[in-house]
């Protein structure tokens, strides 16, 4: 294959998939508590060194050049999302660090993180997630019910259920040590990947606002002009792919013409 043509075609790959995440990430921008992906790419070592076949004779010139490029692990962005106020109780804001657990029987480990805090309570006094039931969970794991007779539920910073002078539950926030590392897990979700375990997890120290609601953390203009950023740079190399195509249709009509 022709070299060019293949380190245009690594750049076209990666330019694309650097569009669709961000496209992704701009798609979000109104989710509640949403984190966006980041992506990066790295220099692909020739193929002789990156196999380790040292011992293989190669072009010099085309060692210095690398192999093009390839996406590599991408990391989520876990900085905080502006607080917006809401009149609704049972919108509860995670400010600083911690996420809120939700029950999530599919996954391995049973929970999720999230940091959604649209609350509801469902007809036996489960306190759940409003976009999708799931039951939110206690210091010790488990459901929190209250008495849907009872009043108002006031939430304290530090995750105190009351109703009225009676406390019905305890909050906790948790993180691990190296958040941007978790996995996300649909609806907004996170779960533990293969770069950190369920075992590193420990209390946060963020606090918890109620009639608050943590909005996405996604910059709509820079992700906008970075999606546009990525579709240049693939119709980049789409273009040199195509001249050198152009090329060696040249070389091939004149220099292998017979007289």
């Amino acid at each position: 294959m022709n070299y060019g043509l293949y380190m245009a075609a690594s750049g076209m790959s990666a330019s694309m998939a650097r569009q669709n995440v961000l496209s992704n990430n701009l798609a979000n921008v109104s989710t509640v508590g949403y984190k966006p992906d980041s992506f990066a790419i790295r220099q692909r070592a020739a193929a002789r060194q990156e196999d380790g076949l040292h011992w293989m004779d190669s072009n010099a010139m085309l060692e210095r050049l690398g192999a093009g490029v390839q996406p590599t692990f991408s990391r989520v962005e876990q900085a905080q999302g502006p607080l917006t106020e809401s009149n609704n109780p049972m919108h509860i804001a995670v400010q600083g660090e911690g996420f809120l657990r939700y029950e999530r029987p599919n996954l391995e480990h049973g929970f999720s993180l999230s940091r959604d805090g649209r609350l509801d309570l469902n007809s036996d006094g489960t306190l759940v997630r409003a976009s999708d039931g799931a039951p939110l969970l206690d210091a010790s794991g488990n459901r929190i019910r209250v008495d849907l007779g009872q009043g108002d539920l006031q939430i304290d910073g530090n995750g105190t259920l009351r109703q009225g002078e009676a406390v019905v539950g305890q909050l906790e926030l948790v993180t691990v040590p190296d958040s941007s590392l978790l996995v996300k897990a649909g609806s907004g979700d996170f779960t533990f990947g293969d770069r950190v375990s369920v075992q590193s997890m420990r209390a946060a120290d963020g606090q918890i606002k109620q009639r608050f609601l943590e909005d996405s953390s996604v910059n709509a203009i820079k992700s906008m002009m970075d999606v546009t950023s990525a579709s240049r740079a693939a119709q980049s190399n789409m273009r040199m792919a195509s001249t050198i195509f152009e090329v060696m249709g040249e070389a091939i009509n004149r220099l292998g013409r017979t007289s």
